[in-house]
Parts: structure tokens; C-alpha cells; sequence
């Protein structure tokens, strides 16, 4: 947990956990308060108790600012994924979209903004006079 945490705490991120564990008795109380805890041979048996477990994770997720921003700009990124399959394109272009949504947007969010659409075009123009070549 504690490696997860300084994960978040580098990338800025909130990450959707659980704990799902066999100890489930001796871990209840000490991960109570920082995330919720599902047990093992409960879920493993009870179809109720996996989906309030899978759907805590898709809750958080959705409540996530990732995936509010990959909604609202889906179409950027169904573009940049038929012409890229880099996932440091990917989190560049999600960091721009933060900064713009979350106005954090200063001069170097337009300087990144710039490289990554120049990046892009540099690809899709090659991937075009490859495909016109042929």
C-alpha cells in the first residue's frame, strides 16, 4: 500500500484499490480507513460480494479525473490511438488536457502542446506518403 501511495503522490494520481485478501479478520482494521477490504473466501462464493467489490473499483475509476478527461476528449484520443500506439504520447497528451481542464494551463502546457501536435502531424504525414506511395 505504501508503494501505491508514493506512486500516487509522483504522478499526481489517485488510483481505485481494494484489498482482496484471506486475512481478511486481520487486516479489516488497519486498512479500514484507507481503502476497502473484501474478503477472499466471502467474494470467491457470494456473486453480491464481488460486485460490490468490482463496482466500488468502477465507481472510483469513473470518478477519476483520467477518465473524466478520456471521456470529454475521446475523440483526441481515438485519433492519436489509430496513429500511435506509444504510450508516452498518450500520457503527454493527458497531461496537457489536465493542465487545460484544471487551469493549470501556463506556457509550457502551449510549448508541450505544440511538440506533441507536431509529433502527431510528423507521423500521420508519413503514415500518408507511405500510404500514397503504395
Amino acid at each position: 500500500m505504501t508503494e501505491i501511495r508514493l506512486i500516487e503522490v509522483r504522478q499526481k494520481k489517485y488510483f481505485p484499490k481494494v484489498v482482496f485478501t484471506a486475512w481478511y479478520d486481520k487486516l479489516k482494521e488497519s486498512l479500514s480507513e484507507r481503502v476497502m477490504v473484501f474478503d477472499k473466501k466471502k467474494v470467491s462464493v457470494d456473486e453480491v460480494e464481488m460486485s460490490k467489490m468490482f463496482n466500488y473499483l468502477k465507481v472510483n475509476s469513473q470518478n477519476s479525473t483520467e477518465f473524466q478527461i478520456r471521456n470529454q476528449y475521446s475523440d483526441i484520443f481515438r485519433i492519436t490511438k489509430s496513429t500511435s500506439q506509444s504510450y508516452e504520447f498518450d500520457n503527454n497528451w493527458m497531461g496537457i488536457l489536465d493542465n487545460f481542464v484544471n487551469s493549470k494551463a501556463d506556457k509550457e502546457s502551449f510549448n508541450q502542446l505544440r511538440d506533441v501536435l507536431g509529433a502527431y502531424m510528423c507521423r500521420f504525414c508519413k503514415r500518408q506518403m507511405f500510404n500514397y506511395g503504395h
